[in-house]
């Protein structure tokens, strides 16, 4: 029985999880911040296997937001309808249900239907699509809110600003746990995407939304995603060689943890990579104990 049909949630009605546990693995001379973030399924009914992946719901960054409501000269409070059909105020459909950073093709072609000449650099990249490769090139590092604080000028209805958005997605991250091992239990392994560009600091939507804004009465909406044809071999006594980059190793330490629990008497061989052994080396402690184990 699937995940869903046990538990009765799903990708179109995603359970709200507890947040219960957020670290840094990384160390502090790192130039990545990857976490261990754990979430509780207590009460969700929801069970998963090793190989499969857990869809989350992000919101977007308030700050961000917020940015955006001010240089288009909205309250956040405009009545609208969101993709589900239920009527929101503007600023909670832009924090929990519209993509706000990277422009849509809508977006963009309603900004240079608007600015005219002001975009002319913009009209000609959107306008040729044999200059897909230096469009691409141009987007690169900027985001809606870059493209607003431009063009202040321009001016937006809350109608054709919502309109001009995709809907915000669920992303889908590798399970580092067995259930067999961690019980009510789904743990992640997350590089937080923070960087700069164009002069302003730039935050992935969901790594941060689990790094800095989830926990603390702040819900999870959470699903399981089934992938069928990545698992471990039914018979415990094969052997398994498990080959990952950097936070790869999410999925093979569910599955080390799922032989270890089971009793698998075939040997194990797991190779990642990371910047610097001192600084980067994922789950240390626990993979050298699963070693010394004969795992």
């Amino acid at each position: 029985m699937s995940s869903e049909v046990a538990s009765g949630f799903s990708r179109k009605n995603p359970f709200p999880a507890v947040h219960a546990v957020n670290r840094r693995l990384s160390g502090a001379e790192s130039q990545k911040e990857t976490r261990h973030h754990e979430i509780s399924l207590g009460g969700s009914g929801l069970v998963y296997e090793v190989g499969d992946s857990l869809g989350v719901f992000p919101s977007n960054d308030p700050v961000l937001v917020g940015e955006i409501l001010e240089s288009l000269g909205f309250s956040g409070e405009e009545s609208m309808t969101a993709p589900d059909g239920s009527v929101k105020g503007l600023g909670e459909l832009l924090l929990k249900d519209l993509a706000i950073t990277a422009p849509s093709k809508e977006f963009l072609a309603a900004l240079v239907g608007k600015a005219g000449d002001a975009v002319a650099e913009l009209a000609g990249l959107t306008g040729d699509p044999a200059r897909k490769k230096d469009l691409e090139g141009y987007l690169w590092g900027r985001e809606v809110i870059d493209f607003l604080i431009e063009n202040r000028g321009v001016s937006w209805t809350p109608e054709e600003f919502v309109k001009s958005l995709r809907k915000l997605q669920p992303r889908l991250y590798s399970i580092a746990s067995s259930q067999k091992a961690v019980g009510e239990s789904v743990h992640l392994t997350i590089a937080t995407v923070r960087y700069e560009s164009l002069g302003r600091g730039r935050k992935g939507v969901a790594s941060t939304f689990l790094a800095d804004r989830s926990g603390g009465g702040v819900p999870v909406p959470i699903f399981v995603h089934t992938a069928k044809h990545f698992r471990l071999p039914e018979d415990p006594a094969t052997p398994v060689i498990m080959v990952g980059p950097g936070t790869g190793v999410a999925p093979f330490r569910a599955f080390l943890q799922e032989r270890r629990a089971v009793g698998a008497v075939g040997k194990n061989w797991l190779f990642f990579g990371e910047q610097r052994r001192s600084s980067d080396f994922l789950y240390e402690e626990e993979l050298q104990g699963l070693e010394q184990e004969g795992y």
